[in-house]
């Protein structure tokens, strides 16, 4: 399935990040990345992401991956920091298909990838969301 996924120039961390921009740049851009008065950088990773059957027995399989984020100040000082993954059984991750549908059909694959993307982007802006705003007043 790798090896499709590379033929067919389905980048992973390329569909996170495009997800992360088109939510900063959208209208669900957390407070925490919006209201920082200075300059910051986000720096976002995939440290995991692979398929899994939800059911041992179906040859449905789901797209997992693990995304973190981290905020950091101009000088390099962390501001916020958080990790979110989303697994086979989460709300919303519902387009499942056999490794040979992904093979044989890369714009699943792609389609598949781009809906976890949403979710764990979603949930980690609202995680970094929650702490800017805990945040003790410096």
């Amino acid at each position: 399935m790798l090896a499709a996924m590379a033929k067919e120039q389905i980048v992973v961390t390329a569909i996170v990040l495009a997800e992360a921009d088109s939510q900063i740049c959208g209208v669900r851009a957390p407070e925490a990345v919006m209201s920082i008065s200075h300059p910051a950088n986000l720096k976002i990773s995939v440290p995991m992401y692979g398929f899994e059957r939800s059911q041992p027995y179906s040859s449905k399989m789901y797209p997992i991956i693990k995304v973190a984020m981290e905020l950091t100040s101009e000088t390099g000082a962390l501001i916020c920091k958080e990790s979110e993954w989303v697994s086979s059984h989460a709300s919303g991750n519902d387009q499942g298909f056999s490794c040979d549908v992904y093979i044989r059909e890369p714009e699943k694959t792609r389609s598949t990838l781009t809906k976890v993307s949403q979710i764990v982007i979603r949930r980690l802006f609202a995680s970094l969301e929650k702490q800017w705003k805990n945040k003790p007043v410096e």
